[in-house]
């Protein structure tokens, strides 16, 4: 029997400010409404995602940064489960990691490893990136088979473009 893995789904614009955590986490409850299971991950470090969610960023023990950052760390620690929606959180710590990332070895491929083991529990799995093109958003891209790019402005359409350059090359 063939292990059913599901999509990742990366939201990305180097733009800040044009919908990407807002598209995030509407289309993971418009997905929940369609009684599917969801995997968000909030690979921002301002953490938005996460607040969005209501939890607490005093509370989190275990974030997505400590999953990039050890490479031993188990996925399932940094999972906050819900119903239907499973959420990995995002602290401000997350920005030092992505600093770190640079001396990490294949840090871009970390993510898209850890997920590997859990991939068949979703049906989806839905990637909310930083406004920045770095370490992070490189692990997305790595990580996800689609993109979601909102655009505001006939800036933000700029972007895009700088964007495919960059996953070109």
């Amino acid at each position: 029997m063939e292990l059913r893995t599901s999509p990742i789904i990366a939201v990305c614009n180097q733009k800040g400010g044009v919908g990407k955590t807002t598209t995030a986490i509407n289309l993971a409850q418009a997905l929940v409404l369609q009684d599917l299971k969801i995997l968000l991950i909030d690979l921002d470090p301002q953490g938005n995602t996460t607040c969005g969610f209501g939890i607490k960023l005093e509370s989190i023990q275990t974030s997505v940064a400590d999953l990039i950052r050890d490479r031993d760390l188990l996925v399932d620690k940094a999972i906050y489960k819900g119903d239907r929606l499973d959420i990995i959180p995002a602290t401000p710590y997350l920005a030092r990691v992505e600093r770190e990332m640079i001396g990490m070895t294949n840090s871009e491929l970390r993510l898209m490893r850890k997920l590997d083991g859990v991939r068949e529990r979703y049906s989806i799995i839905i990637i909310d990136t930083p406004p920045t093109f770095g370490p992070l958003m490189n692990a997305a891209l790595n990580t996800a088979q689609h993109l979601i790019v909102p655009v505001d402005s006939f800036f933000s359409l700029i972007g895009i473009k700088e964007l495919l350059a960059e996953m070109k090359g």
